[in-house]
Protein backbone atom coordinates (compact mmCIF):
# COMPACT_ATOMS: atom_id res chain seq x y z
CA UNK A 1 0.00 0.00 0.00
CA UNK A 2 2.64 2.28 0.98
CA UNK A 3 4.30 1.38 -2.59
CA UNK A 4 1.42 2.54 -4.24
CA UNK A 5 1.29 5.79 -2.59
CA UNK A 6 4.52 6.70 -3.41
CA UNK A 7 3.82 5.59 -7.05
CA UNK A 8 1.16 7.75 -6.82
CA UNK A 9 2.70 10.76 -5.35
CA UNK A 10 5.88 10.64 -8.28
CA UNK A 11 2.61 10.21 -11.00
CA UNK A 12 0.81 13.11 -9.13
CA UNK A 13 4.87 15.18 -9.18
CA UNK A 14 5.13 14.32 -12.60
CA UNK A 15 2.00 15.63 -13.94
CA UNK A 16 2.57 19.00 -11.87
CA UNK A 17 6.00 18.98 -13.13
CA UNK A 18 4.05 18.36 -16.63
CA UNK A 19 1.99 21.27 -16.39
CA UNK A 20 4.59 24.14 -15.07
CA UNK A 21 7.10 23.60 -17.81
CA UNK A 22 4.17 22.95 -20.58
CA UNK A 23 2.40 26.27 -19.18
CA UNK A 24 5.69 28.15 -18.89
CA UNK A 25 6.64 27.14 -22.67
CA UNK A 26 6.37 29.07 -25.80
CA UNK A 27 2.39 29.18 -27.24
CA UNK A 28 3.89 29.92 -30.38
CA UNK A 29 6.93 30.55 -32.53
CA UNK A 30 7.53 33.50 -34.55
CA UNK A 31 10.75 34.35 -36.83
CA UNK A 32 11.43 37.46 -38.84
CA UNK A 33 14.16 37.25 -41.77
CA UNK A 34 15.48 40.10 -44.07
CA UNK A 35 17.48 40.57 -47.17
CA UNK A 36 17.78 42.70 -49.59
CA UNK A 37 17.88 41.14 -53.29
CA UNK A 38 18.80 43.54 -56.42
CA UNK A 39 16.20 42.62 -58.27
CA UNK A 40 12.92 43.97 -59.46
CA UNK A 41 9.74 43.04 -57.10
CA UNK A 42 7.87 41.26 -59.91
CA UNK A 43 10.99 39.09 -60.27
CA UNK A 44 11.20 37.77 -56.78
CA UNK A 45 7.24 37.81 -57.21
CA UNK A 46 7.61 35.06 -59.93
CA UNK A 47 10.15 32.77 -58.13
CA UNK A 48 8.41 33.45 -54.81
CA UNK A 49 5.07 32.82 -56.05
CA UNK A 50 5.44 29.59 -57.89
CA UNK A 51 5.91 26.19 -57.07
CA UNK A 52 7.60 25.53 -59.98
CA UNK A 53 10.74 27.30 -58.58
CA UNK A 54 10.62 26.51 -54.88
CA UNK A 55 13.14 23.58 -55.49
CA UNK A 56 15.54 26.20 -56.18
CA UNK A 57 15.14 27.95 -52.97
CA UNK A 58 12.49 26.99 -50.99
CA UNK A 59 13.63 25.71 -47.25
CA UNK A 60 11.70 23.02 -47.13
CA UNK A 61 12.15 21.64 -50.86
CA UNK A 62 15.80 22.72 -51.57
CA UNK A 63 17.93 20.86 -49.12
CA UNK A 64 16.00 17.93 -49.63
CA UNK A 65 15.87 17.85 -53.81
CA UNK A 66 19.87 18.07 -53.93
CA UNK A 67 19.59 14.56 -52.52
CA UNK A 68 16.46 13.69 -54.87
CA UNK A 69 14.91 12.36 -51.71
CA UNK A 70 11.41 14.03 -51.86
CA UNK A 71 8.29 14.03 -54.70
CA UNK A 72 6.34 16.74 -55.45
CA UNK A 73 2.82 17.63 -56.61
CA UNK A 74 1.47 20.66 -57.93
CA UNK A 75 -2.68 20.88 -58.32
CA UNK A 76 -4.51 24.02 -59.01
CA UNK A 77 -2.63 26.72 -61.18
CA UNK A 78 0.81 27.36 -60.11
CA UNK A 79 1.12 31.31 -58.81
CA UNK A 80 -2.69 31.72 -58.24
CA UNK A 81 -4.44 31.48 -54.87
CA UNK A 82 -4.91 28.40 -53.77
CA UNK A 83 -2.57 26.87 -55.86
CA UNK A 84 -1.04 23.55 -53.24
CA UNK A 85 2.25 21.95 -53.39
CA UNK A 86 2.51 18.57 -51.78
CA UNK A 87 5.32 16.73 -51.15
CA UNK A 88 6.72 13.61 -49.21
CA UNK A 89 10.58 12.78 -48.31
CA UNK A 90 10.98 8.92 -49.74
CA UNK A 91 13.68 8.87 -46.46
CA UNK A 92 12.18 9.96 -43.89
CA UNK A 93 8.51 9.65 -45.44
CA UNK A 94 7.36 13.21 -43.96
CA UNK A 95 4.86 14.36 -45.95
CA UNK A 96 3.55 18.21 -46.39
CA UNK A 97 1.44 21.09 -48.24
CA UNK A 98 1.88 24.53 -48.86
CA UNK A 99 -1.37 26.31 -50.12
CA UNK A 100 -1.07 30.18 -51.87
CA UNK A 101 -3.42 31.53 -49.37
CA UNK A 102 -3.43 35.12 -51.00
CA UNK A 103 -1.30 37.08 -53.55
CA UNK A 104 -1.50 41.07 -53.64
CA UNK A 105 1.08 40.76 -57.04
CA UNK A 106 4.51 42.33 -56.48
CA UNK A 107 3.37 43.36 -52.71
CA UNK A 108 2.56 39.87 -51.20
CA UNK A 109 2.27 36.53 -50.59
CA UNK A 110 1.01 34.48 -47.90
CA UNK A 111 1.56 30.89 -47.94
CA UNK A 112 -0.09 28.17 -45.69
CA UNK A 113 2.55 24.99 -44.41
CA UNK A 114 1.26 21.65 -43.01
CA UNK A 115 3.54 19.16 -42.03
CA UNK A 116 2.81 15.93 -40.44
CA UNK A 117 2.81 15.58 -37.09
CA UNK A 118 3.52 18.96 -36.95
CA UNK A 119 1.19 22.26 -35.84
CA UNK A 120 -0.10 24.40 -38.84
CA UNK A 121 1.83 27.68 -39.32
CA UNK A 122 1.58 30.22 -41.98
CA UNK A 123 4.25 32.15 -43.70
CA UNK A 124 4.62 35.75 -45.74
CA UNK A 125 6.89 37.50 -47.98
CA UNK A 126 6.63 41.42 -48.45
CA UNK A 127 8.29 42.95 -51.45
CA UNK A 128 9.35 46.46 -50.88
CA UNK A 129 10.18 47.93 -53.93
CA UNK A 130 13.63 50.18 -52.59
CA UNK A 131 13.88 51.60 -56.20
CA UNK A 132 13.37 50.33 -59.72
CA UNK A 133 16.24 47.11 -59.41
CA UNK A 134 16.32 46.90 -55.56
CA UNK A 135 13.89 44.91 -53.60
CA UNK A 136 13.60 44.44 -49.26
CA UNK A 137 11.97 40.58 -48.73
CA UNK A 138 10.81 40.20 -45.10
CA UNK A 139 9.97 36.67 -44.55
CA UNK A 140 6.87 36.37 -41.31
CA UNK A 141 6.78 32.87 -40.10
CA UNK A 142 4.43 31.70 -37.54
CA UNK A 143 3.44 29.15 -35.73
CA UNK A 144 0.48 27.98 -33.31
CA UNK A 145 1.29 25.32 -30.45
CA UNK A 146 -2.04 23.62 -30.07
CA UNK A 147 -2.09 22.44 -26.51
CA UNK A 148 0.32 21.27 -23.71
CA UNK A 149 1.91 18.21 -25.65
CA UNK A 150 3.54 20.66 -27.97
CA UNK A 151 4.76 23.24 -25.67
CA UNK A 152 5.83 20.65 -22.88
CA UNK A 153 8.50 19.53 -25.90
CA UNK A 154 8.83 23.34 -26.99
CA UNK A 155 10.28 24.31 -23.57
CA UNK A 156 12.64 20.77 -23.32
CA UNK A 157 14.27 21.56 -26.46
CA UNK A 158 15.65 25.11 -25.38
CA UNK A 159 14.27 27.24 -28.42
CA UNK A 160 16.26 24.44 -30.65
CA UNK A 161 13.20 24.04 -33.21
CA UNK A 162 13.11 27.98 -33.68
CA UNK A 163 16.61 28.30 -34.29
CA UNK A 164 16.34 25.35 -36.86
CA UNK A 165 13.55 27.18 -38.64
CA UNK A 166 15.25 30.41 -38.39
CA UNK A 167 18.32 28.69 -40.35
CA UNK A 168 16.32 27.36 -43.21
CA UNK A 169 14.64 30.51 -43.83
CA UNK A 170 18.00 32.44 -43.97
CA UNK A 171 19.40 29.62 -46.21
CA UNK A 172 16.02 29.81 -48.29
CA UNK A 173 16.12 33.66 -48.91
CA UNK A 174 20.19 33.53 -49.91
CA UNK A 175 19.05 30.85 -52.47
CA UNK A 176 15.72 33.11 -53.34
CA UNK A 177 18.42 36.10 -53.42
CA UNK A 178 20.72 34.35 -55.99
CA UNK A 179 18.35 33.13 -58.38
CA UNK A 180 16.49 36.59 -58.72
CA UNK A 181 19.57 38.06 -59.09
CA UNK A 182 20.38 35.78 -61.72
CA UNK A 183 17.81 37.13 -63.75
CA UNK A 184 19.86 39.85 -65.63
CA UNK A 185 21.86 36.68 -67.40
CA UNK A 186 18.35 35.11 -68.88
CA UNK A 187 18.19 34.85 -72.67
CA UNK A 188 14.76 35.02 -74.80
CA UNK A 189 15.25 33.41 -77.94
CA UNK A 190 19.05 33.82 -77.77
CA UNK A 191 18.66 37.62 -77.21
CA UNK A 192 19.83 39.32 -73.68
CA UNK A 193 17.00 42.02 -72.26
CA UNK A 194 18.13 44.57 -70.15
CA UNK A 195 15.99 46.82 -68.35
CA UNK A 196 16.77 50.41 -68.60
CA UNK A 197 15.42 53.91 -66.35
CA UNK A 198 14.10 55.51 -69.97
CA UNK A 199 14.91 59.51 -69.37
CA UNK A 200 12.51 60.82 -71.26
CA UNK A 201 12.65 62.23 -74.54
CA UNK A 202 11.31 64.67 -77.88
CA UNK A 203 11.49 64.29 -81.12
CA UNK A 204 10.84 66.07 -84.35
CA UNK A 205 8.46 63.80 -85.79
CA UNK A 206 5.87 62.61 -89.11
CA UNK A 207 3.30 60.70 -87.76
CA UNK A 208 0.69 58.73 -89.72
CA UNK A 209 -1.58 55.57 -90.21
CA UNK A 210 0.49 53.82 -93.10
CA UNK A 211 0.40 50.28 -95.28
CA UNK A 212 2.54 48.29 -93.18
CA UNK A 213 4.57 47.77 -96.73
CA UNK A 214 5.33 51.19 -96.88
CA UNK A 215 7.36 51.48 -93.11
CA UNK A 216 10.91 51.64 -95.04
CA UNK A 217 10.21 54.14 -97.34
CA UNK A 218 7.91 56.37 -95.04
CA UNK A 219 10.98 56.34 -92.22
CA UNK A 220 13.68 56.87 -94.45
CA UNK A 221 11.89 60.10 -96.56
CA UNK A 222 10.63 61.69 -93.12
CA UNK A 223 13.75 61.00 -91.62
CA UNK A 224 15.66 63.28 -94.11
CA UNK A 225 13.05 66.04 -94.06
CA UNK A 226 13.07 65.86 -90.47
CA UNK A 227 16.74 66.15 -90.41
CA UNK A 228 16.55 69.05 -92.73
CA UNK A 229 14.49 70.63 -90.76
CA UNK A 230 16.51 70.41 -87.90
CA UNK A 231 20.06 71.56 -89.61
CA UNK A 232 17.92 74.41 -90.78
CA UNK A 233 17.21 75.49 -87.53
CA UNK A 234 20.79 74.75 -85.90
CA UNK A 235 18.77 72.51 -83.38
CA UNK A 236 21.38 69.70 -81.54
CA UNK A 237 19.99 66.40 -81.93
CA UNK A 238 19.90 63.70 -79.57
CA UNK A 239 20.63 60.24 -80.80
CA UNK A 240 20.15 58.43 -84.03
CA UNK A 241 16.50 57.95 -86.36
CA UNK A 242 13.83 56.28 -84.30
CA UNK A 243 10.51 54.78 -85.56
CA UNK A 244 8.20 55.08 -83.08
CA UNK A 245 5.71 52.69 -83.68
CA UNK A 246 2.39 53.14 -81.80
CA UNK A 247 0.15 50.36 -83.37
CA UNK A 248 -0.43 47.48 -85.56
CA UNK A 249 -4.08 48.59 -86.78
CA UNK A 250 -4.39 44.88 -89.27
CA UNK A 251 -5.50 45.14 -93.02
CA UNK A 252 -1.98 46.19 -93.27
CA UNK A 253 -2.30 49.27 -91.36
CA UNK A 254 0.70 50.85 -88.92
CA UNK A 255 0.24 53.96 -86.88
CA UNK A 256 3.81 55.20 -86.99
CA UNK A 257 5.83 58.35 -86.34
CA UNK A 258 9.50 58.40 -88.14
CA UNK A 259 11.56 61.06 -85.58
CA UNK A 260 14.32 62.91 -84.87
CA UNK A 261 15.39 63.28 -81.22
CA UNK A 262 15.89 66.98 -80.54
CA UNK A 263 17.53 69.33 -77.81
CA UNK A 264 16.09 72.66 -77.98
CA UNK A 265 13.35 74.53 -79.73
CA UNK A 266 12.08 74.33 -83.38
CA UNK A 267 9.80 76.86 -84.04
CA UNK A 268 8.00 76.01 -87.38
CA UNK A 269 8.64 72.27 -89.08
CA UNK A 270 5.49 72.05 -91.82
CA UNK A 271 3.97 69.11 -91.75
CA UNK A 272 5.97 67.89 -88.64
CA UNK A 273 5.47 67.57 -84.88
CA UNK A 274 6.96 67.67 -81.37
CA UNK A 275 6.45 64.17 -79.54
CA UNK A 276 7.23 64.07 -76.25
CA UNK A 277 7.71 60.60 -74.55
CA UNK A 278 8.12 60.64 -70.79
CA UNK A 279 10.83 59.45 -68.69
CA UNK A 280 10.04 55.67 -67.82
CA UNK A 281 10.90 52.28 -67.05
CA UNK A 282 11.79 50.25 -70.14
CA UNK A 283 13.01 47.18 -71.49
CA UNK A 284 15.57 47.28 -74.19
CA UNK A 285 16.86 45.23 -76.94
CA UNK A 286 20.29 45.36 -79.34
CA UNK A 287 19.56 43.76 -82.58
CA UNK A 288 21.71 42.87 -84.89
CA UNK A 289 21.05 42.34 -88.60
CA UNK A 290 18.45 43.28 -91.62
CA UNK A 291 15.52 45.03 -90.80
CA UNK A 292 13.54 42.10 -92.77
CA UNK A 293 14.33 39.75 -89.90
CA UNK A 294 13.36 41.91 -86.90
CA UNK A 295 9.86 40.49 -85.86
CA UNK A 296 12.66 37.82 -83.82
CA UNK A 297 13.76 40.59 -81.69
CA UNK A 298 10.00 41.83 -80.87
CA UNK A 299 9.06 38.23 -80.55
CA UNK A 300 12.02 37.89 -77.58
CA UNK A 301 10.33 41.15 -76.10
CA UNK A 302 6.85 39.91 -75.99
CA UNK A 303 8.51 36.27 -74.36
CA UNK A 304 9.93 38.45 -71.52
CA UNK A 305 6.82 40.48 -70.99
CA UNK A 306 5.36 37.35 -70.64
CA UNK A 307 7.77 35.50 -68.07
CA UNK A 308 7.50 38.00 -65.76
CA UNK A 309 4.15 38.90 -66.38
CA UNK A 310 4.82 42.55 -67.34
CA UNK A 311 2.41 44.98 -69.15
CA UNK A 312 3.79 46.95 -72.07
CA UNK A 313 2.56 50.47 -73.27
CA UNK A 314 2.72 52.25 -76.34
CA UNK A 315 4.90 53.47 -78.28
CA UNK A 316 7.47 51.13 -79.21
CA UNK A 317 10.89 52.55 -80.34
CA UNK A 318 13.25 51.53 -82.62
CA UNK A 319 16.53 53.68 -82.84
CA UNK A 320 18.34 52.66 -86.40
CA UNK A 321 21.96 53.22 -84.67
CA UNK A 322 24.15 52.04 -87.93
CA UNK A 323 23.53 53.63 -90.99
CA UNK A 324 23.40 51.32 -94.07
CA UNK A 325 24.53 53.39 -96.81
CA UNK A 326 28.09 53.41 -94.65
CA UNK A 327 27.93 49.60 -93.28
CA UNK A 328 27.58 47.04 -96.25
CA UNK A 329 27.89 43.92 -93.78
CA UNK A 330 23.93 43.53 -92.68
CA UNK A 331 24.86 41.43 -90.03
CA UNK A 332 26.23 44.39 -88.12
CA UNK A 333 23.28 46.60 -88.64
CA UNK A 334 22.57 47.50 -84.99
CA UNK A 335 18.95 48.56 -83.88
CA UNK A 336 17.85 49.24 -80.50
CA UNK A 337 14.46 48.38 -79.31
CA UNK A 338 12.36 49.74 -76.39
CA UNK A 339 9.41 48.71 -74.77
CA UNK A 340 8.14 51.32 -72.05
CA UNK A 341 6.85 49.19 -68.66
CA UNK A 342 3.26 49.91 -67.23
CA UNK A 343 3.35 51.04 -64.23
Amino acid sequence: MKALKIILLMLVLIAVAFAIIAYSGPQNIEIKVEKTIDAPNDVINKYASQFAFFDQWNPWIYSERSAESITTEVSGTDGEESAQLKWRNKKSHEKGIQTLRSLKKNERIDFDLLIEGEPSAQYSLTLHAENDSTTTVNLNYQSEFNGLIPRFFATLQGGQQKKELSTGFEKGLNNLKLLSENYKNLQFSGYNIKRKKYSGGLFLAKRDTIPTSAITPFLGQNFYRAMYQIQDQNVKTVGMPTGIYYDFLGNDKTDIAAGIGIQGDIHEAPGFEIIGIPAAQALELMYFGEYTEIDKAHNAMDEYLEYFNLIKTDPVLEEYITDPSLEPDTSKWKTKITYFLKN
